[in-house]
């Protein structure tokens, strides 16, 4: 049952980034639905899917504070944003 929910967030963090990526939610979305689901379920995922765990962890939140919570976001930090978060989809697809 347990191995169902991790599977469940990891899906789910996936498919956030790629309706981010296709501009059908905003970066702040995203940063609120990933946070939520990582939140519940970041246990499970740490267990039954640590390597996809670690890379989600080595970007994504810092990615999200600095881009996201840091006053004065301009075009070229959302730009940037969207790279980080391109850059590790690709990565965690594989996984």
């Amino acid at each position: 049952m347990n191995d169902e929910k991790a599977l469940l967030c990891k899906n789910n963090l996936i498919q956030h980034m790629e309706d981010f990526l296709d501009y059908k939610i905003a970066q702040d979305e995203y940063y609120e639905l990933s946070e939520r689901c990582y939140s519940e379920y970041g246990d499970l995922l740490k267990k039954y899917y640590p390597k996809f765990n670690q890379k989600f962890m080595e970007v994504v939140p810092e990615a999200c504070l600095y881009y996201i919570d840091e006053p004065g976001l301009d075009d070229n930090s959302r730009e940037i944003f969207r790279n980080e978060i391109s850059n590790l989809y690709k990565v965690l697809i594989a996984l």
